[in-house]
């Protein structure tokens, strides 16, 4: 999770990033209960010391995207990691495998983060 999140701050636009990092953290990053425990502890279950900064990278990342107008400003890092683990957490819960409904909740997350009628108008998705 550390790379990707790495990977999504080097975004040029720092709102697709942020939306880059929340698509992945839902759908691809060593499994759902992973990214639970990630979100929770702020390290994956493995205890990866690579992966320590994750959740700094995120906070780094959403305020990048909030500086650009089309992030609600509001949000602060931690109810952003709320919102991605209360979905993912909701969704083991529901034993949902199905990666095309984890892009959709992930797509919902990112809609709640995006200030109507703000910044360039322009879908990052």
């Amino acid at each position: 999770m550390s790379k990707r999140a790495g990977k999504a701050a080097t975004e040029p636009d720092p709102v697709a990033g942020l939306h880059r990092l929340i698509r992945e953290a839902l759908a691809h990053t060593g499994g759902p209960v992973a990214v639970i425990h990630l979100l929770r502890h702020g390290r994956m279950p493995a205890t990866d010391p690579s992966v320590g900064n994750t959740l700094e990278q995120l906070a780094v990342l959403l305020t990048a995207a909030q500086a650009t107008g089309r992030v609600r400003p509001d949000v602060t890092p931690q109810e952003g990691r709320v919102l991605v683990g209360g979905v993912a957490q909701q969704l083991v819960s529901d034993n949902t495998v199905s990666p095309a409904v984890w892009r959709r909740y992930a797509d919902l997350v990112i809609d709640v983060l995006h200030v109507p009628g703000g910044g360039s108008g322009q879908d990052v998705r």
